[in-house]
């Protein structure tokens, strides 16, 4: 079911009065329209997307420990701390923290080798070390020390254990792998506050697992094998509620996830051909309606491929991809999102980096911006742990210009309601004051700014509409004014208010609006796009 809604926009005033235009028209605006006018400042635009595309990208290069000769990053928290590990000249590893400002710091951990794998919004960390008798532990690190992560090992065999990531609760989820009789992988998880492995059957008749991620409703998330097969499924299991497996159609094979969100949505990877044939990688995303392939960076290159890593609570996912024909690119990083597909995040800038690798990525959305992290490699014994510093195109539902001389008209807009209760994404409604002789944007007080009682989610200033002026440029999350009640179905005005700093006057814009509950209920069938 489609529900309209229809906008009457009044003219607008601010400092008491309207001033005369001082500026003209401006030209060159997309207009469609269909029994409308939208000539005039104020306008509206529907637009149905959030997050839409890639603005721009920063690149930082993390660099090492003193004498190490190469490092990775894996993972990163919304505060921007980042975890992984550094590199000396005869392979050994370090764990190491990077706070900001992105200086690296080599953990405690362990007297040999060691790596962080995973870090939460507390700031806790997970990985493993290298211990004395040969096994590998893991670890959690926080300011009140670190505690080893154990299995109770009852045959006495090697093994390594390979912590990977941690929720916000810090239960640590990895996979032990024991050598003898034969080397197996078996799916771990250590609830906050305990320090030996609980061994789960994710699935009857399992021969192997490995686990990768952990979400906040204690799912995790990583791939399953039978004892009748080599093969793996992507699997998602929670104690006392089952598992959920699936697998890529034909001639897919094997297929495991290596990332899941709060939501439940998975990226991982799919692996096509035969076993001990030839083979080729794919990404894949999952949601409720099912896997889907995200394609490589070169879709025409029958030899490229690709492999997802991370996912985030919008459903913006990261990996890497390759091709072995293209020439000086072995393999690079991208940032996936459903509205722009898969995104090339390019190298470090000044390094002749062949490749990148993306293994991480923050769990929310920061204002416009997510972080990623990984690596660019130079050459085989040269690659630095890496920072993408991504800032996305937000694309609003609504766009309204309250202008300083505008003319009302009736504009009716028809918006699908699953775009604004659908969980995974949230909407903007975008207000642009246009800037001219009679309004300096950087004159108004930023933290004044509220729509219907709800402060923006993210304020600049523009030249917006082209024409020379700076703009005052606002979003406004859907969801926090629907969650506020600033807008419901019976909501009848959108009200900017704001205060001039230099001369105390308040900034004030009212929209009348009119929420529709039914396409009959609208007065007429009339669509705006533009200005």
């Amino acid at each position: 079911m489609r529900v309209p809604m229809a906008a009457v926009l009044a003219c607008l005033c601010f400092l008491a009065a309207c001033d005369p235009p001082t500026r003209p028209v401006a030209l060159g605006r997309p207009v469609a329209i269909r029994k409308g006018l939208c000539y005039f400042d104020p306008c509206i635009i529907s637009k149905y997307q959030a997050v839409s595309y890639v603005s721009s990208v920063r690149v930082t290069d993390l660099g090492t420990l003193s004498g190490d000769v190469s490092s990775v990053a894996r993972d990163v928290n919304d505060s921007g701390q980042i975890v992984g590990e550094s590199v000396d000249g005869k392979g050994t590893s370090h764990a190491v923290y990077w706070p900001k400002p992105y200086l690296i710091h080599a953990l405690p951990i362990g007297i040999s080798s060691s790596s962080a794998r995973g870090i939460n919004a507390s700031g806790t960390v997970t990985g493993w070390f290298a211990t004395l008798l040969g096994n590998r532990d893991g670890f959690i690190w926080n300011s009140g020390g670190t505690t080893d992560l154990t299995w109770s090992n009852p045959n006495n065999v090697t093994y390594w254990i390979s912590a990977e990531r941690l929720n916000d609760a810090g239960t640590v989820v990895g996979t032990i792998l024991t050598a003898q009789p034969s080397a197996v992988d078996t799916v771990a998880y250590w609830p906050w506050g305990t320090t030996v492995a609980q061994v789960p059957t994710i699935q009857p008749g399992q021969s192997s697992g490995r686990a990768f991620d952990i979400n906040n409703a204690g799912t995790i998330a990583g791939g399953v094998a039978a004892w009748t097969s080599v093969a793996e499924s992507a699997f998602v299991w929670q104690p006392g509620t089952g598992t959920t497996k699936s697998c890529a159609p034909s001639p897919a094979y094997d297929c495991f996830a290596t990332g899941i969100s709060d939501g439940g949505q998975m990226v991982g990877t799919i692996i096509y051909g035969t076993p001990g044939g030839s083979s080729w990688e794919e990404a894949f995303f999952m949601d409720v309606n099912g896997m889907h392939p995200l394609g490589s960076l070169w879709p025409n290159q029958p030899t490229a491929g690709s492999f997802g890593t991370d996912i985030d609570e919008q459903n913006l996912a990261v990996g890497s991809s390759w091709d072995s024909t293209s020439a000086g690119i072995a393999q690079r990083a991208f940032l996936w999102g459903s509205d722009f597909g898969m995104y090339d995040l390019g190298s470090i800038p000044a390094k002749s980096f062949l490749s990148s690798q993306a293994n991480g990525t923050n769990p929310h959305l920061l204002a416009d911006s997510i972080l990623v992290v990984g690596y660019g490699t130079a050459d085989a014994g040269s690659q630095h742990a890496a920072l993408w510093s991504v800032t996305l195109g937000l694309k609003p539902i609504f766009v309204i210009w309250p202008g300083v001389w505008g003319r009302p008209f009736t504009p009716i807009i028809y918006e699908n309601p699953a775009y604004l209760s659908d969980p995974r994404y949230d909407r903007y409604i975008q207000v642009t004051f246009a800037g001219a002789g009679n309004l300096d944007p950087k004159t108004v007080d930023f933290s004044s700014l509220q729509l219907n009682g709800t402060k923006p989610s993210y304020t600049s200033v523009q030249d917006a509409n082209g024409d020379g002026y700076q703009d005052l440029v606002m979003l406004f999350s859907m969801k926090q004014l629907m969650s506020s009640g600033g807008l419901t179905a019976r909501t009848t005005q959108l009200t900017v208010r704001g205060t001039v700093l230099k001369v105390g006057a308040p900034l004030l814009a009212t929209s009348g609006v009119t929420i529709c509950l039914s396409q009959r209920s609208c007065p007429t069938d009339d669509t705006v796009s533009g200005p």
